[in-house]
């Protein structure tokens, strides 16, 4: 069941990239057939192993893409995004309350699809300035490009209501967003942190329009057919997004 889907274009380009948010499913089935249902080529589909907190394989790591065959149901990649060059090519990430992040460079036919929970957006510092994985993203995708617009999406993230971190170990997890002013939070005694909020306004200080930056307005806690660890801990459902470059 599709929850959500929404193309990314910009005429007079021809290039597109759809972005398919599909309701909670088991870990063990096999998205890649929703992707061929979306027009990628059945050799073209790259189903990635994001990295669910720092130390892990691929953490941070935006990567090109590994296609594997479309009846393996095991992952392709360990890394917490792909950069997409072919029309289609498509790549998958499985998510349960971490905001999948698509970037869209429609004047080079380009994209890539980001993991951008918690631990990947956690600020790093980097001289005098701060990356995490959208600024690495950002880059990957933009890197060796003339300047050129840049569309993006923000789907299947759990909303600040239902994300708090007010026990004291995980605070510590949150402290360092504090570095991005007040969005980052919409109650800090309760330490409610707000990724999507985070993420919309790096893609701006990046340079995105604020126009060109969309969200599907949902919350994954508050969605009854999407996966929520936070609502349902233990359960082995999660939430496919698929990125199809056309």
């Amino acid at each position: 069941m599709i929850v959500y889907e929404r193309d990314l274009v910009a005429p007079p380009y021809k290039s597109q990239a759809t972005v398919t948010l599909y309701h909670g499913q088991s870990t063990s089935s096999n998205p890649r057939y929703l992707a061929a249902q979306k027009g990628a080529r059945l050799k073209s589909i790259c189903f990635i192993r994001a990295a669910a907190t720092f130390g892990q394989p691929g953490f941070g790591a935006v990567k090109e893409p590994v296609y594997g065959p479309v009846e393996q149901s095991g992952h392709d990649i360990a890394a917490d995004g792909v950069l997409l060059s072919e029309a289609g090519s498509a790549a998958i990430i499985r998510t349960g309350d971490c905001p999948a992040v698509a970037l869209f460079a429609p004047a080079h036919g380009k994209a890539v699809l980001l993991h951008a929970g918690r631990a990947a957006l956690t600020p790093r510092s980097n001289s005098d300035e701060l990356s995490n994985i959208i600024t690495s993203g950002f880059s990957r995708l933009t890197k060796e490009l003339p300047a050129s617009r840049v569309i993006a999406l923000i789907t299947g993230s759990i909303c600040a209501n239902h994300f708090p971190h007010d026990l004291p170990e995980a605070r510590a997890l949150v402290e360092p967003f504090t570095v991005f002013g007040e969005h980052a939070f919409i109650d800090y005694a309760t330490g409610r942190l707000n990724l999507v909020a985070i993420i919309r306004q790096q893609l701006i200080d990046l340079g995105v329009a604020e126009s060109d930056i969309h969200h599907d307005g949902l919350c994954t806690h508050e969605h009854a057919k999407l996966a929520s660890n936070r609502r349902d801990p233990g359960v082995k459902l999660r939430n496919p997004v698929i990125l199809v470059l056309r």
